[in-house]
């Protein structure tokens, strides 16, 4: 069954705008699933261009609208997204590539650092097997750099609830991961941690579960990678899987 919403000629702004009312979404939660600044996406709404172009075949994706149907003025929004009660079939040739890989059940073999929980607080560090020990992970969380990924197996509970135990993070190694993203960092006794990196003047490793004060001197520590994907285990009528196209995950 298909629903149609004839709504008359309109602007790209006015799409965009219709289209997050009917999904109960925010400019801010595009901004999040762009990895943009909100301000940008505020500004383009109002009629700025963006300096990358290839953003709007982005936005029409996470928006459910037709590329073309969205940068066209004279087109109209006429599809409404289907509705708890309604199946679309969508053709296989528009499918984002990570969409097709994930449906034909491409799977690729990562390295694996196992959790350890160190001490009463249940803090989580990760270790290398002593003999070498690999994981089957979707070949899409990898992207085409599976030799530069590692996956880290949670324990403890200092990043719970966003890594909880047993969940998988896959880890991107990286010395130089962005700001306000989840990291993996190493102390001077060489004890590898996943954190969120932030920046109140100086650098700072925070973990999600309050309990555990921030880390505020990290001048011996080495940051090691960025996390890119977490796997958790499925529970029924909620997500398992955590990606953002392959960019490090915002803390």
């Amino acid at each position: 069954m298909e629903k149609r919403c004839k709504i008359g000629k309109m602007t790209r702004r006015l799409k965009i705008e219709t289209r997050l009312r009917q999904i109960s979404k925010t400019p801010a939660w595009l901004a999040r699933k762009l990895g943009k600044n909100k301000q940008s996406v505020y500004q383009w709404l109002e009629g700025a261009e963006p300096r990358d172009e290839s953003v709007w075949p982005s936005v029409a994706q996470l928006l459910s609208i037709p590329v073309e149907v969205l940068l066209d003025d004279s087109r109209d929004l006429i599809t409404e997204p289907p509705g708890p009660d309604e199946v679309e079939t969508a053709r296989s040739s528009n499918l984002p590539n990570a969409v097709k890989s994930f449906a034909r059940g491409d799977m690729v073999l990562l390295p694996v650092w196992r959790g350890v929980a160190a001490g009463l607080q249940d803090e989580c560090y990760f270790v290398a097997s002593d003999s070498a020990e690999f994981m089957e992970v979707p070949a899409f969380m990898a992207g085409r750099e599976e030799d530069r990924h590692v996956v880290c197996v949670a324990a403890g509970t200092s990043m719970s609830p966003r890594l909880r135990q047993g969940d998988r993070a896959v880890v991107r190694m990286d010395p130089n991961p962005p700001r306000n993203t989840l990291v993996v960092a190493q102390n001077p006794e060489s004890r590898r941690f996943i954190k969120a990196l932030r920046e109140n003047k100086l650098l700072e490793l925070h973990s999600v579960n309050e309990e555990f004060p921030p880390i505020t001197d990290v001048s011996d520590w080495q940051l090691v990678g960025s996390v890119v994907a977490i796997w958790g285990q499925y529970e029924a009528g909620a997500p398992n899987i955590e990606w953002d196209g392959g960019r490090p995950l915002k803390a």
